[in-house]
């Protein structure tokens, strides 16, 4: 089992609340990372696609609502 740190975690949350977001809502990508605390949308579709394994556009189109 590998130990995670408290950074590791809330960055993890972050991300499912900005899936969550993207599935929810038809918030663009710039608005959905403001509303999940990131100020730098480079540093967001980096992290993003670190831990969901796609860049925030491309979740978007494969979840958007219809």
């Amino acid at each position: 089992l590998q130990s995670r740190g408290l950074g590791d975690v809330y960055k993890r949350q972050r991300i499912m609340n900005a899936e969550r977001l993207f599935k929810e809502t038809d918030k663009n990508v710039t608005e959905v990372a403001t509303l999940t605390g990131f100020s730098n949308l480079t540093h967001f579709n980096r992290v993003f696609k670190e831990i969901a394994g796609v860049n925030p556009s491309q979740y978007k189109k494969l979840h958007a609502k219809n």
